[in-house]
């Protein structure tokens, strides 16, 4: 599992594992666990590309996008269990 660095909106750093990335609808998203997480509590954001090429994660605000995404997660964690 790889670990990155992230900023949150006030600019504080935290780190997360990428315990996965997947797709769905021709669009990359990452599966993230902060490092000193004591709840398993995990992050689900979208993976862009800038007009440079270099690739960004990004927050989903729609809910139904999001709501998609977790559902697709869950299945492929599932499908992987058995």
């Amino acid at each position: 599992m790889s670990l990155i660095e992230l900023y949150d909106e006030s600019g504080n750093r935290q780190s997360f594992r990428i315990l996965d990335v997947f797709g769905m609808d021709d669009q990359d998203y990452a599966v993230l666990l902060p490092e000193n997480n004591h709840n398993d509590q995990t992050y689900i954001l979208r993976i862009e590309i800038d007009e440079n090429g270099q690739q960004y994660f990004a927050g989903i605000d729609d809910e139904e996008e999001l709501e998609d995404a977790i559902r697709i997660y869950e299945e492929l964690k599932n499908d992987m269990l058995q």
